[in-house]
């Protein structure tokens, strides 16, 4: 197997262990009540990040198949919020991320302005679906603390498991998508 194919393959395995180690964290009782919905979404923090930078490494079956897996282990309606997200990674799959702070900047607005959309179709949809939904209030916190964690989650996979951009010349032809 090429060094490229095994790159691409250790990044992939990585992006899984991510999306465990992040349902993990989700599921430890931290408090005598929990509320879901005030904590920042890490995993789509890092599924956005991964997917600009390195998009051969999360293809569109493996975020739709992690991102169902959560679904089913936080007891979210099942798929609701694996289609959103899936819908919000191919939006920004192959996306350049830029050098500058002026990049950086508008990669940070424009990735939470995508998450309250996301989080406004979500309620909208439980709301039509006559499901429980979360309050508006616990929505604004979870926009607020994901769209804070966002920069932090691409400093950890930028320095810690060192998913960066590629290089223009690196870039793959189909970028993760399925061929």
């Amino acid at each position: 197997m090429p060094r490229g194919q095994l790159l691409i393959w250790r990044e992939r395995i990585l992006y899984i262990l991510a999306a465990m180690a992040v349902t993990y964290l989700a599921i430890l009782p931290l408090g005598a009540k929990s509320n879901a919905a005030a904590v920042p979404d890490i995993f789509y923090c890092a599924t956005i990040a991964w997917v600009m930078r390195r998009p051969e490494s999360a293809p569109v079956f493996l975020v739709a198949v992690a991102s169902f897996f959560i679904d089913v282990v936080l007891g979210r309606p099942m798929g609701l919020w694996s289609l959103i997200l899936v819908l919000a990674s191919e939006y920004f799959r192959g996306r350049e991320t830029g050098k500058g702070m002026q990049m950086r900047l508008w990669e940070w607005l424009s990735v939470s302005l995508l998450f309250l959309v996301m989080l406004i179709v979500y309620k909208f949809a439980l709301t039509i679906g006559f499901a429980a939904s979360p309050s508006y209030t616990a929505l604004a916190w979870h926009f607020l603390l994901t769209a804070i964690a966002y920069p932090i989650v691409v400093a950890v996979l930028y320095w810690g498991l060192n998913i960066r951009a590629p290089l223009p010349a690196d870039r793959s032809r189909n970028m993760g998508r399925v061929t």
